[in-house]
Order: C-alpha cells, then sequence, then structure tokens
C-alpha cells in the first residue's frame, strides 16, 4: 500500500490543512485588532498634541490680554524694544 493511500496519511494532511486555515483566520483576526488598538492610540496622542498645540498659545495671549487690561508695566521679552 502506497503512503498516500493510508488512512493515517490522509488524517495527517487534513489536520495540517486545517491548523493551517485555523493560524490564518486567527492571524488575520489578531493584525486587525492591533491595527485598530493603534489607530485609536494615535488618534489619542494627536488629539493631545493638538489640543496643547491650541491651548498653550491662547492661554499666553490670555494672559498678555489680562496684563495689559490691568495696566501692568511688566512687558514681554517681545514688547521691550
Amino acid at each position: 500500500m502506497r503512503l498516500r493511500d493510508r488512512l493515517s496519511y490522509k488524517q495527517v494532511k487534513y489536520t495540517v490543512s486545517v491548523a493551517f486555515i485555523l493560524r490564518l483566520i486567527f492571524s488575520v483576526f489578531q493584525v486587525t485588532h492591533d491595527y485598530k488598538t493603534q489607530d485609536k492610540s494615535i488618534d489619542s496622542a494627536m488629539q493631545s498634541m493638538l489640543y496643547l498645540m491650541l491651548t498653550k498659545p491662547l492661554l499666553k495671549l490670555a494672559r498678555h490680554v489680562k496684563q495689559v487690561r490691568r495696566g501692568s508695566d511688566h512687558k514681554t521679552p517681545a514688547m521691550q524694544e
């Protein structure tokens, strides 16, 4: 009897095929999950950077306007020319 005709060979062949297909499916799920997680992480980091970039200059401007309205003699270095 040839090796390819034996039951054990057929069982191993199907087992390896099923294991390969299952591993492929789980790998696709894992890559998709990792992608979504990283995408959310990058979005969160970008949102916090944008928040800092927009609020810090506005806070400085608000402080400056507040000082000017009070009539403060304290000038910022940019104003001392």
